[in-house]
């Protein structure tokens, strides 16, 4: 059921709110990110730019679903203040992303399957001056801008990713950086296709692709999109090599069941 919205409310005022949903949808990863590679504090940061975009649409929903959504930001506060195992602060903001996302009904993968060639072509157009041709940086450009982009494939980064968290950040921007939102740039295909791309490069050239490499039952476009890697790797026991062929080939593979 949708969120109880004002039946006087405008167009714009709803894209508002969808705007702010998917900023708190991109800020929540960034804890995880931050909480392991520079501690509590930096994450604390994160959280509470998550709580801010929060606080702009709370009162556009009422009843239990807001006291469950309220409650869950109180308790992941907590476990950052109290120095939680990163596992804990993970499976909280994880449950947290997916409760926003079924409440506010934004669908966490695409409506159709992404296309791979389409999705590098957008890439080393849009993306790659930035975050280099294999995800890694190193660019003239890069090198100028501060903060630096990010290197698509290390840790603690590249476990928190996920199509659906690339594919917000590439709608809202990022606030501070040089990433402005593209939503007006590109067709949901392509944002959805560049985002799926963007995991492809987390193994880079080291693993090659095993064609006939069979994934774990119950693996479906929705859990491949939404999923993160650390997700992936935990909930379906994939070995490095069966996680990177998933994000570089099976992902686009037309056989992939949606749901």
């Amino acid at each position: 059921m949708a969120p109880a919205l004002n039946a006087r409310e405008s167009k714009q005022k709803r894209k508002e709110n969808a705007l702010a949903v998917r900023s708190i949808l991109t800020y929540l990863p960034r804890v995880g990110d931050a909480y392991e590679a520079k501690g509590s504090a930096e994450a604390g940061f994160a959280y509470q730019k998550a709580l801010d975009e929060f606080a702009k649409i709370k009162d556009r929903f009422q009843g239990k679903k807001k006291q469950n959504i309220t409650k869950q930001f109180d308790d992941f506060g907590k476990l950052l203040k109290t120095r939680a195992p990163l596992d804990t602060i993970l499976l909280q903001q994880n449950q947290l992303r997916r409760d926003l996302a079924e409440l506010f009904l934004i669908e966490e993968r695409p409506a159709q399957i992404p296309d791979k060639i389409l999705g590098a072509d957008v890439y080393q157009a849009r993306c790659a001056v930035c975050h280099g041709s294999d995800g890694k940086v190193g660019t003239a450009l890069a090198k100028r801008l501060s903060p630096s982009p990010s290197d698509l494939t290390l840790r603690p980064l590249n476990q928190s990713l996920s199509p659906f968290r690339v594919y917000n950040m590439l709608i809202t921007g990022i606030e501070g950086t040089s990433k402005k939102p593209m939503d007006t740039l590109l067709s949901d295909h392509e944002l959805w296709s560049v985002a799926f791309y963007a995991l492809s490069l987390i193994c880079g050239k080291k693993t090659p692709l095993d064609h006939e490499m069979a994934m774990p039952r119950g693996l479906n476009l929705r859990a491949v999109a939404a999923k993160t890697n650390y997700e992936l790797t935990k909930e379906y026991k994939l070995t490095d090599k069966q996680l990177c062929n998933l994000r570089s080939q099976k992902a686009f593979e037309p056989s992939l069941s949606r749901d």
